[in-house]
């Protein structure tokens, strides 16, 4: 199984509402309401390799999709796309 593999098979909505919750507490007082996508990723591949390249960006772009999946499920959470 690759490392995307394996973080999308432990990512549920539950654990990912959890690691918003946590990373948005770390930020500053006033940029506490959102967390940057790519702020989720990093800490969801925390300890993966995701691989060089157009490999890492493909595995990239699969946690970004699963991310926004998993958001949609969560009703006090929504999922705003980069220039929306």
């Amino acid at each position: 199984m690759s490392a995307v593999e394996t973080i999308l098979a432990q990512l549920t909505p539950e654990r990912l509402g959890g690691l918003v919750r946590r990373i948005a507490a770390e930020q500053p007082l006033g940029e506490r309401r959102s967390v940057a996508v790519g702020r989720l990723v990093v800490a969801l591949a925390e300890g993966h390799d995701l691989g060089r390249g157009p490999e890492r960006s493909r595995a990239y772009m699969r946690l970004v999709a699963a991310i926004e999946s998993s958001v949609a499920q969560l009703p006090e959470m929504r999922y705003i796309k980069a220039g929306a």
